[in-house]
């Protein structure tokens, strides 16, 4: 299942190059022949974590599905006669930690990235200004992640199917509780998410679409 979110900043060097004395710069050096720097970026969001990358897809676009025979009988042992049953409907509401995250924030990384090129006085150094949006934008999803959504945009809470299921599992753990959870925030039960969420900077021009559960945020050059 792809999962890909662009960043719609657009190439922040060009919206901010007027009046950038780093654009002069880069300017006489395109002019006179000196080697361009080389073009970074920041991937933002699940870091080397195919498996739980997969799971966040799930989880940001939703699903919908149909009880299958196999599923109805496991349903059962576990839930008995209110288990649903064949041919219902199951449905995975979204939860988009990354498009709500972007929505939220994208101008305060853009802010965040035009105050570091003006604080620099020309002196632009790519990787550590990306390395600060990076940190700031990777924090951001982590909140969305721990208050089921944004600030604009809140989550469902989970199903009292998997809430049964939760009951359920944890009634194996007597001793420690540890097979479930009875909260009804969804996203937080074991911290895999949350705690796969980092950033990691890219060097040259991405090639084709962003890997899953990744934001890519342009640099400045």
């Amino acid at each position: 299942m792809a999962f890909t979110i662009k960043s719609t900043l657009g190439n922040l060097g060009e919206a901010l190059a007027a009046g950038c004395k780093a654009a002069a710069s880069r300017f006489a050096d395109w002019i006179t022949g000196r080697k361009a720097p080389e073009p970074m970026s920041v991937n933002v969001g699940i870091i080397n974590n195919p498996r739980v990358a997969q799971y966040a897809a799930y989880l940001e676009y939703g699903w919908i599905q149909k009880v299958t025979g196999r599923q109805a009988a496991w349903f059962k042992a576990k839930l008995g006669e209110n288990a649903p049953k064949k041919g219902a409907i199951l449905i995975l509401p979204p939860r988009p930690i990354f498009g709500a995250t972007k929505r939220e924030h994208a101008n305060k990384w853009l802010n965040l990235v035009r105050a570091s090129i003006t604080s620099a006085h020309g002196r632009i150094d790519d990787e550590r200004i990306l390395a600060r949006v990076g940190a700031v934008a990777a924090q951001d999803i982590k909140d969305t992640i721990a208050h089921n959504g944004t600030q604009s945009e809140k989550f469902a809470n989970r199903s009292s199917l998997t809430l049964a299921l939760l009951a359920e599992s944890a009634s194996g753990h007597k001793t420690d509780a540890t097979g479930g959870s009875s909260r009804a925030q969804a996203l937080v039960r074991t911290g895999a998410l949350i705690g796969s969420i980092g950033y990691r900077i890219e060097k040259g021009v991405p090639s084709g679409k962003s890997p899953q559960g990744i934001i890519n945020i342009p640099g400045t050059r």
